[in-house]
């Protein structure tokens, strides 16, 4: 009798995911779908809800029939933060607000000292809270026809179960929640919104539903199976990664970058660093603290269509340069930046430029910008008391040896490779296996080895890297009033 496989969906900012994960944990099939990312307005990110259902349902119809016909479970994983409007009917009232959505910056002043004080993270636009106050400001129209505030994975699911919910992973995200990641009634009341907006928080683990039969159809997979609350897409990928004990650390690089530290407790709050919730009723550790880079793929995508080029090229004229002829720096703040300056007015720029500086010395100084940019992220966690001396590499962003390279000797220090390419679908395939039934908190399956071999700084590069960071960081400062 075949055994019964577990799937994974994890809605990214520009594409899906679907994974199907075995008992033994390995990943025996996986597909994407992308979809579009709309800009409106400078500094506004939004995607129409009804794109990441059609790419959901593509990459999972697109996983072998035989295997799809194996699962009674499903896990979900989703893209931080934003908000999607949501009809009773569970349609979208609107496109949705993303994390990278910068219009919210002036209702951040609607959170006065006494609310900022009962957060457990810095005030940042793109999160749940500063777009609903930016709607009941500008749309009230399609904020009184919404009867959900729903964040990403959450409006999934709906799609699929009918019902709404949403987990504490989630929930810590969203500048309206206690640092339990439950919703925090008192604040959503005294910032002027409807309680009623947002649903019951469930553990990542519990089941919320069952796969209703036009769902079922669409994504096709049999009807009933059982579907988890699921989790943010960072928590579930350090799920999937493996980092199940307190002080595993793990860089991730995809759109944007995190360095997270697993932790057992809730984390003190520090106004440069976020403190999440950690999957629910899984076991493990119950948070982590995070540092979070807006600006790492996005950056080094614009780069590459700036110049025209594909991948293998960017990385072929970028790596085959002296470094040490050229004085040139790259500021990669396209989407203003969080960690550490907290400034979503934060703007990019190439410095220091010479004539000599030919098209593969600017794509160099562009990884080493947000190599840059990920150290000063790594410093902040240090100077909070959090000894970090390795790094699990995880996310497909850093994948060529030499980029690898650059970021261990930028960073200071030992990069592991993760052989996890979509941690956080094989994540949720876990949740969704634990909701169901099928698995025991205690006996998680490994996670394979290494893809690659450890990272070592090189010591030799080190001086140039410093000599270079401490000019990085000035002209970040030097450039602030420039706006």
């Amino acid at each position: 009798m075949n055994e019964p496989l577990w799937l994974g969906l994890d809605l990214g900012t520009g594409s899906a995911k679907a994974a199907i994960v075995s008992p033994a944990g390995t990943v025996l099939a996986e597909a994407s779908a992308g979809y579009e990312v709309l800009s409106r307005a400078p500094g506004w990110a939004e995607t129409e809800p009804v794109s990441w259902w059609q790419a959901v349902c593509r990459c999972t119809r697109e996983l072998p029939a035989p295997l799809r016909a194996r699962v009674p479970s499903i896990g979900l994983s989703g893209q931080m933060h934003g908000v999607v409007l949501t009809a009773v009917d569970g349609q979208a009232v609107r496109p949705a607000l993303l994390w990278p959505d910068q219009r919210a910056g002036a209702e951040l002043g609607a959170y006065h000292d006494v609310h900022r004080e009962r957060l457990a993270n810095p005030l940042t636009p793109g999160m749940m809270g500063p777009l609903l106050l930016w709607l009941a400001r500008h749309e009230p129209g399609a904020l009184a026809r919404a009867r959900w505030a729903l964040l990403p994975k959450d409006w999934l699911r709906w799609q699929m179960v009918g019902t709404a919910a949403s987990d504490p992973s989630d929930v810590s995200g969203s500048l309206l929640s206690t640092p339990d990641g439950e919703w925090d009634m008192d604040l959503i009341c005294d910032l002027g919104l409807g309680p009623h907006l947002f649903p019951p928080v469930r553990a990542s683990a519990d089941a919320a539903g069952t796969l209703r039969r036009d769902a079922a159809d669409a994504l096709g997979l049999p009807a009933g199976v059982t579907v988890a609350t699921g989790a943010a897409d960072t928590a579930a990928a350090a799920f999937g990664s493996g980092l199940v004990e307190p002080g595993m650390a793990q860089l991730s690089v995809g759109s944007g970058a995190q360095i997270i530290v697993m932790q057992r407790d809730c984390p003190a709050k520090t106004p440069q660093l976020n403190a999440y919730r950690a999957v629910v009723g899984a076991g493990g550790p119950g948070w982590y603290v995070m540092a979070a880079m807006q600006n790492a793929g996005t950056a080094l995508e614009w780069v590459r269509a700036l110049f025209d080029l594909s991948w293998e090229q960017f990385h072929e004229q970028a790596f085959g340069v002296d470094r040490r002829l050229s004085q040139a720096l790259f500021l990669p703040y396209l989407n203003g930046e969080r960690t550490p300056w907290m400034d979503a007015q934060a703007r990019g720029a190439w410095v220091g430029l010479a004539r000599s500086d030919d098209r593969p010395r600017l794509l160099h100084a562009a990884l080493r910008g947000v190599a840059f940019a990920l150290r000063a992220g790594l410093d902040v966690l240090r100077g909070g008391g959090h000894a970090v001396t390795a790094l699990r590499l995880a996310g497909g962003g850093a994948a060529h040896p030499a980029w690898r390279q650059l970021l261990a000797d930028v960073l200071g220090c030992p990069l592991w490779p993760s052989e996890v390419p979509n941690a956080s679908a094989r994540g949720a395939a876990l949740l969704g296996a634990l909701a169901a039934g099928l698995l025991d908190p205690a006996a998680l399956p490994p996670v394979a080895a290494l893809s690659g071999p450890v990272v070592q700084p090189a010591p030799d590069h080190q001086a140039d890297h410093e000599a270079d960071y401490a000019r990085f960081r000035a002209s970040y400062l030097a450039l602030h009033p420039i706006r």
